[in-house]
C-alpha cells in the first residue's frame, strides 16, 4: 500500500510539470496484473522553443504495448504505438506556450514508466 501512495504522489508531481528524469516506476519489473512496466530511455526531440509549432515526438524505451499511452504532465497525448521499443506522441501548440520542464511518461494499464523531462525554452 505504501508503494501505491508513493507512486500516486510522484504522478501528482509529474502532472504539475515537476517530474524529473528517473522518477516513477521505471525498470522492467512487473506491475499491475503481471504486465511489464514501461520504461522511457529517450525523447526525440527532448526540448523545443516556447511558442513553436506542434510536432510529433518519438518516445524510445522498452515494454511498450498497443494499449500504452503517452502523457505530458497529467494530459494524455494523441499516441501511436510503433513497437515494443517505440511510440510517438503529438505535442500540441498549447503544450509549448510556457517555458519549463514538463514530465513525460507512459502508462500501460496500471503500470507507469519513469518520468523524463521535456524542456520548453
Amino acid at each position: 500500500m505504501r508503494a501505491t501512495t508513493l507512486l500516486f504522489a510522484i504522478l501528482i508531481m509529474a502532472g504539475c510539470g515537476a517530474g524529473t528524469a528517473g522518477t516513477g516506476g521505471g525498470g522492467s519489473g512487473l506491475m499491475g496484473g503481471g504486465a511489464p512496466t514501461p520504461n522511457i530511455s529517450a525523447l526525440i526531440p527532448s526540448s523545443a522553443p516556447m511558442g513553436s509549432a506542434p510536432f510529433v515526438m518519438t518516445v524510445n524505451g522498452s515494454n511498450f504495448a498497443a494499449n500504452s499511452l503517452v502523457y505530458w504532465g497529467s494530459s494524455q497525448c494523441t499516441t501511436k504505438f510503433i513497437s515494443q521499443n517505440q511510440m510517438t506522441a503529438v505535442v500540441t501548440d498549447s503544450d509549448l506556450q510556457q517555458s519549463g520542464s514538463f514530465g513525460v511518461y507512459v502508462r500501460t494499464n496500471d503500470a507507469t514508466s519513469n518520468v523524463v523531462d521535456f524542456d520548453v525554452q
